[in-house]
């Protein structure tokens, strides 16, 4: 991937070298201090994502990124920020800002290297793009109930096991049975909760019946829980995942999340509160993908939020064969 450039920008030397370190394995990386600084980047060659602290002196990030918009619209672009859920939507509704990398994980500089991965392949879907190695495990529903009901069972460490549900039947068994997985590795109560909302959104974005099946993921890597729910219409949009989000921050006379009485999206005001990370994947009018990463040895919750989306006709342009895909056979059960 060394073809793809990489622009860092940011006021603090220390932040840009561990960045540019970091990411020059893979990317031809080059560094600015500031956003004047990167516009004169930018007018002399091609750069391909620009990753940009949002507080600089004389130009900042925000300012950058819409002058990016306006001059090189082939340029993708992020933001690293002190980040709350207030700013996102406002990013995201303002300036289709979507990629934010907080501050809350900025040591984390592997968040920052998937990002640009996501963003540049177009290779979004899966938790092997947040951890690795990691297995993959397709079961069925009975497997899982035999499994669950192991006195001595637990979760493989570093795996992924995938479960497709086709009826209200299934999908209400494979959510009890993955929760008394997942409660065998500390997994906290809220999970049952949030496996029952994301699932029943992913149930009824097309309709209040099953149309389609949906795709539960669920996992352990070291000492954080991984939670994944699948859909196959691909009809939740970004704007939908904002207007959810707009309404988890708005509150009525009692002080309680709008979300809460609606029929739909109680299950992103639920799983934001309750995990570290919350990823949105969405490929248009094909498949939505929710990714939930659960920290199980901190108390405090960052509530990070990332949304990816490709077009239905989009390809990625990075072919990895050594990657194991997530794309199963939707009809296997």
């Amino acid at each position: 991937m060394k073809f793809y450039k990489v622009l860092i920008v940011d006021d603090i030397e220390s932040i840009r070298v561990a960045i540019h370190d970091y990411l020059k394995s893979d990317y031809q990386v080059l560094t600015a201090s500031n956003g004047f600084d990167a516009l004169k980047i930018l007018e002399s060659q091609h750069i391909d994502i620009v990753i940009s602290d949002i507080r600089m002196p004389d130009m900042d990030g925000i300012t950058l990124i819409r002058k990016i918009q306006e001059l090189y619209p082939f340029t993708k672009y992020s933001l690293i920020t002190a980040y709350n859920i207030n700013d996102y939507i406002k990013y995201a509704r303002e300036y289709k800002i979507w990629n934010i990398i907080p501050k809350s994980s900025f040591l984390d500089l592997g968040f920052i290297k998937t990002m640009i991965y996501k963003l540049l392949s177009n290779d979004i879907f899966g938790f092997d793009k947040y951890f690795e190695p990691l297995q993959q495990k397709k079961i069925k529903l009975v497997e899982l109930y035999r499994i669950a009901k192991e006195r001595n069972a637990n979760l493989e460490d570093r795996t992924v096991y995938h479960i497709h549900v086709h009826t209200e039947e299934e999908r209400d068994k494979a959510c009890e049975m993955i929760f008394l997985l997942l409660s065998k590795h500390q997994a906290p109560k809220s999970i049952r909760l949030i496996l029952e909302e994301l699932t029943l959104n992913a149930r009824d974005y097309g309709s209040k019946q099953f149309q389609l099946p949906i795709k539960i993921q669920f996992g352990i890597f070291e000492k954080r829980l991984l939670l994944g729910v699948n859909d196959f219409s691909g009809k939740l949009n970004f704007q939908e995942v904002l207007r959810r989000l707009e309404r988890n921050i708005t509150y009525d006379l009692h002080g309680l999340p709008m979300s809460i009485h609606d029929e739909r999206g109680r299950g992103i005001f639920i799983a934001r509160e309750n995990l570290d990370h919350l990823i949105f994947n969405i490929k248009e009018n094909q498949e939505t993908e929710v990714l939930g990463i659960l920290d199980l040895e901190s108390e405090f919750r960052n509530k990070t939020i990332s949304m990816y989306k490709i077009k239905e006709s989009s390809t990625p342009n990075i072919p990895d064969p050594k990657k194991q895909t997530l794309y199963d056979d939707i009809k296997t059960t």
